[in-house]
């Protein structure tokens, strides 16, 4: 960073390593170890960079941004790697571009498809570092007129009539990049930032979208305050009866389990009184309908997604029942540890249920061992808030998992079939499928 500008605001990391292992352990533990590394906590910065040389290159084709030294062909920012502008700008086209003046201070987020598609990162990366920008903004008046850039969205976003709900004053300070591509003369930009400037990567192991501790915790106090939500509070153990179990439901076929499976299993669990459970599909819903819903449950249970960005507005007595992707990019893991570190959130516990997992653009897999597991962790749940065990509806589950088609090994078959049985195991998979 100290090459490239002078950093107005750092705020270091507040640990080092997010180890899941201790972590989960303090979280009352899943009954699978966790197959993850540890996650390193990020620094927080607000960059200033003033170079007569630089200029913004903005490709609207693609949504993607980057600011550069045209003498010194670095790259100070892009997203979303910082290996990506080398295929999606071209030499040739940035010379050849319409060559414009931009306002000096302006504050460049990222692309379009961050910040109007994906509801993760407009929660943990826009609203997160335009709120920081927001928290020091005070210590430098210039930075209170900054102009903040942003994409120009192709259609109508519901996120970014959200965002200017809950920031209204940010409205008249966007300068809208244009549908077209367009390259700018752009002296001066500030930089806000979750670790340092790199000057090279790969997405996603540079962890790049893993939002530091501090503000993790300065974004639910935040949205929380902004909708006028409070959380679920329970001071007094046991929790009374029913629980309320959240299923997170995926409306497409990636990452996506039977609906009619979901609704049976959640109509039997019900039917039992110890859990009121109910499926979610947070597609299209405002952001003051999701955080309500989470605020108001004991539990959820959901596949690798952007709607587990809203764990951030769980009640801190909740529980996290988590199946992952093949392979697994750690961002909500990353974030139920953050959350437990910064706030002593998930004190119901955060488990992982690598009995089914689900490749990126594929239905979920799952093993025969899928339903004992998961009975299993919602009795542990339900003991720990309530001392009441769950019932098991095992037979409904295992019915479920007979009808599945057995996945003949192959990388090919894995990726073909909207739901597969396997007996393979999945440490093999993720191995394979990483490669």
């Amino acid at each position: 960073v100290q090459e490239v500008g002078t950093v107005l605001v750092k705020e270091d990391a507040a640990v080092g390593i997010l180890d899941m292992g201790s972590v989960r352990r303090e979280l009352r533990r899943s009954s699978v170890a966790p197959r993850m590394p540890g996650f390193r906590d990020r620094a927080s910065l607000l960059v200033e960079v003033k170079n007569p040389n630089m200029r913004l290159a903005w490709r609207a084709s693609y949504g993607v941004a980057a600011a550069f030294d045209l003498d010194l062909c670095r790259i100070y920012m892009a997203d979303k790697s910082p290996d990506d502008p080398l295929e999606i700008f071209p030499a040739d086209w940035a010379v050849d571009a319409k060559l414009e003046q931009i306002e000096e201070g302006s504050l460049l987020l990222q692309s379009a498809d961050t910040l109007y598609a994906n509801y993760y990162h407009f929660l943990t990366e826009l609203v997160g570092k335009l709120l920081f920008l927001l928290k020091h903004q005070g210590k430098f008046p210039h930075l209170q007129e900054v102009k903040i850039l942003m994409p120009m969205p192709i259609s109508y976003s519901p996120l970014l009539g959200q965002l200017f709900q809950l920031m209204p004053e940010l409205l008249p300070r966007v300068r809208w990049m244009p549908p077209q591509d367009a390259i700018y003369h752009a002296p001066h930009l500030i930089f806000a930032l979750w670790g340092a400037v790199k000057k090279s990567g790969s997405w996603p192991h540079d962890e790049v979208y893993f939002p530091p501790l501090k503000q993790v915790a300065d974004l639910r106090e935040f949205v929380l305050g902004a909708t006028s939500i409070n959380p679920r509070r329970h001071i007094h153990e046991p929790l009374p009866l029913p629980l309320q179990l959240l299923w997170l439901r995926r409306s497409h076929g990636s990452r996506s389990m039977n609906p009619e499976f979901e609704d049976a299993t959640c109509s039997r669990l019900t039917s039992h009184g110890v859990w009121l459970a109910r499926t979610f599909d947070g597609t299209g819903s405002a952001l003051q309908n999701q955080v309500q819903t989470f605020a108001e449950s004991d539990a959820l249970l959901g596949v690798s997604g952007a709607a587990l960005a809203n764990i951030l507005f769980l009640p801190y007595h909740a529980a996290m029942i988590f199946i992952p992707t093949i392979p697994e990019f750690g961002y909500y893991p990353h974030l139920a540890t953050v959350l437990h570190l910064a706030l002593g959130a998930l004190q119901g516990g955060l488990w992982v249920l690598w009995d089914a997992a689900a490749p990126y653009d594929a239905g979920v897999l799952v093993r025969r061992s899928w339903c004992h597991s998961l009975f299993g962790v919602l009795s542990n749940i339900s003991w720990r808030l309530a001392q009441r065990a769950t019932p098991s509806v095992s037979g409904l589950c295992s019915a479920y998992v007979a009808s599945l088609p057995y996945a003949p090994s192959g990388l090919g078959s894995l990726l073909g079939s909207e739901r597969l049985l396997t007996n393979e195991p999945f440490e093999d998979l993720i191995q394979r499928l990483a490669l």
